[in-house]
């Protein structure tokens, strides 16, 4: 547990396992970064790519993965917690769908669970896998320590009583929503929620038992961690005095793991709980290749959006020969455990095996999680009153942020005269003031545009409908950025986040005109053409093809003019191997000949071929 020298990548722990393909996925996150997700999808496809700076470079490939998603992929967050991209992109437009903002049942609390359950199919389609991860990590590039559980098994025909906690959890999503979800999105939810009682869940190596423990949702909020233990290990970046109370009730070499900014506001009685007390050293922090190349301006006031160090949460009790063990999303606070949404998964073994003791074993030679900790040895120095200025301020901007998110506000287009160009209105609701915001000022804008578009908020009075004029089709978007300062003593304060508001008048055509932007000249729909024959294996140019076509960069230096590739006999061979090639394709060139410019971008003497190859499909 939490070995530094075996670490996973979030992009790997999504990954088709081999001979199967990705069917459906459900996730939850708190924070929720969008150039994260954009790269998600990429995990999915079996495009031969190791490096996720590949994968981002060429957006043909983001596309194509968006495309197959669509409908297949529900993003459940905290209602206005979606970080704000620091570069417009059209790709973010096909996200829209995919994320569901939530409120949890407790007004007082956060939607905080962090989980993915994904669906897989085998070839024999009979055959279903699925994967559930539970994790500390929300669905961003963060630098952190975080915990992955991982737990995989096949559909069977009984019903299995431990996975009844899950399936309710799932089912109570779409009740939490701000906007009403889909029928779609709801068959999914019923479907999964249905099948994952009939999963078999294979038990992890060094344990010998696990449950599922949603906390938060309706009949979910017993306390989990029994209190009949001898001996207790907390790891949370953030603390409470009462909730450290009452894990620590049995003063018996208890030790506790944190963050010194979170120790430092504890109690000293609360402490005196406690025989070891450590922190994460800051040079702990990693380089890692997930977390490189992210365009993020993140919103560095908000609570776990600025870590580097410890983010993972466990709980690990010993009682007589046993260890329990509790991992997920939940912190040690109060609010965790009585009024937030969470999600936490119990495993139990030896705890000669997976107590405290091997835990925070350290061997010569070999780095440990121990080797990263320092003992907290108080008093250290108090938080000063610059901190303590900026915490009220902080407090200040989060309740305007939870104002504006909850808030009726919405978004609606309208076409103007010309045809080419549109307005897009944020409207607020008649007569809306946010409340104890005098000394805030805010601004918002759609993420479509850059930053310094954006239209300033006057909160003195009553928030008035804010207009873009003048816009493309491909900037039309339900995602709306909204920026907020305020300044005390010289302590300034600042936050960001984006709002997915429900609109009104997106033109029809919108997605293609997008798609049409993008593969935006022959060369690039000769890219994507053969990006979609030649996924997952050799093609008529050898190995190595996927890696120069999404790579862009002189990917037909040397190479034969595109009228001499054998096009024709490359379809046909798909046809007979991958039929389901031949339908994205055909989909591809239904979609860009929807328009007189979207048909300029198909190569002279394509369609002739396409023609050829249709009917040859119809004689066949």
């Amino acid at each position: 547990m939490l070995d530094p020298n075996i670490r996973e990548l979030y992009i790997e722990a999504l990954r088709p396992p081999q001979n199967y393909t990705f069917d459906r996925a459900v996730a939850t996150t708190f924070t929720l970064d969008l150039l994260t997700l954009l790269s998600i999808p990429l995990s999915f496809v079996k495009f031969g790519l190791k490096k996720k700076e590949d994968l981002l470079r060429d957006p043909i490939s983001i596309l194509e993965a968006l495309r197959r998603m669509e409908g297949r992929f529900h993003i459940f967050c905290q209602n206005g917690y979606i970080m704000v991209p620091n570069f417009p992109n059209p790709l973010f437009n096909y996200l829209e769908k995919m994320i569901i903002e939530v409120s949890p049942p407790n007004s007082g609390g956060i939607f905080h669970p962090k989980i993915w359950v994904l669906r897989f199919v085998g070839k024999n389609e009979k055959d279903i896998l699925y994967r559930f991860l539970c994790l500390s990590k929300n669905i961003s590039f963060d630098k952190s320590w975080d915990t992955i559980l991982t737990l995989e098994g096949e559909v069977r025909g009984r019903l299995f009583a431990r996975n009844r906690a899950l399936s309710d959890f799932i089912m109570a999503l779409p009740g939490m929503a701000k906007k009403k979800s889909s029928r779609k999105t709801l068959k999914d939810m019923e479907w999964i929620a249905e099948e994952i009682r009939h999963v078999d869940f294979k038990i992890p190596l060094h344990f010998d038992d696990f449950c599922f423990w949603p906390l938060g949702i309706p009949g979910y909020k017993k306390f989990p961690i029994q209190e009949n233990y001898r001996r207790f290990l907390t790891v949370s970046p953030f603390l409470t005095d009462s909730m450290l109370g009452r894990l620590a009730r049995r003063q018996s070499e208890n030790i506790l793991v944190s963050r010194i900014e979170s120790l430092k506001d504890l109690n000293q009685e609360t402490l005196e709980k406690y025989k070891k007390v450590f922190f994460m050293d800051a040079a702990a922090s990693v380089e890692d290749e997930e977390t490189q190349g992210g365009s993020m301006r993140k919103p560095p006031d908000w609570h776990e959006t600025d870590l580097s160090g410890l983010h993972a949460k466990l709980y690990v009790a010993e009682s007589a020969g046993d260890a329990f063990i509790w991992t997920g999303s939940a912190n040690a606070t109060s609010a965790a455990f009585n009024n937030n949404v969470e999600f936490l998964v119990g495993l139990k073994g030896k705890k000669s095996k997976v107590g405290i003791k091997p835990f925070l074993a350290q061997k010569e030679g070999v780095t440990s999680f121990r080797d990263l900790l320092n003992e907290y040895l108080p008093p250290y120095e108090p938080i000063s009153e610059k901190e303590r200025i900026k915490k009220k301020l902080e407090k200040l901007l989060e309740n305007a942020q939870r104002q504006l998110s909850n808030a009726d506000l919405k978004a609606v287009v309208s076409s103007l005269k010309n045809g080419n160009c549109y307005d897009l209105a944020l409207i607020f609701p008649k007569r809306f003031v946010l409340q104890n915001a005098e000394n805030i000022d805010g601004k918002c804008w759609p993420i479509s545009l850059k930053s310094h578009f954006g239209k300033k908020l006057d909160f003195s009075g009553h928030l008035l409908t804010q207009k873009f004029q003048n816009i493309s089709i491909e900037e039309i978007t339900s995602l709306f950025a909204f920026e907020l300062k305020t300044e005390f003593k010289a302590v300034k304060v600042s936050s960001s986040f984006v709002i997915n508001l429900p609109i009104r008048g997106i033109p029809d055509n919108r997605d293609e005109m997008i798609l049409q932007s993008i593969v935006s000249n022959q060369d690039n729909f000769l890219r994507y053409l053969l990006l979609l024959l030649y996924e997952g294996e050799l093609s008529y140019f050898g190995a190595g093809i996927e890696e120069k076509i999404i790579s862009g960069e002189k990917w037909r230096e040397n190479w034969i003019p595109w009228e001499e590739i054998p096009l024709f006999e490359e379809l046909v061979r798909a046809y007979s191997r991958h039929p389901e090639k031949i339908e994205r394709i055909s989909k591809l060139i239904s979609d860009i000949s929807k328009t007189k410019k979207g048909t300029m971008i198909l190569p002279d003497g394509f369609k002739a071929l396409w023609k050829t190859f249709q009917e040859t499909k119809k004689i066949k």
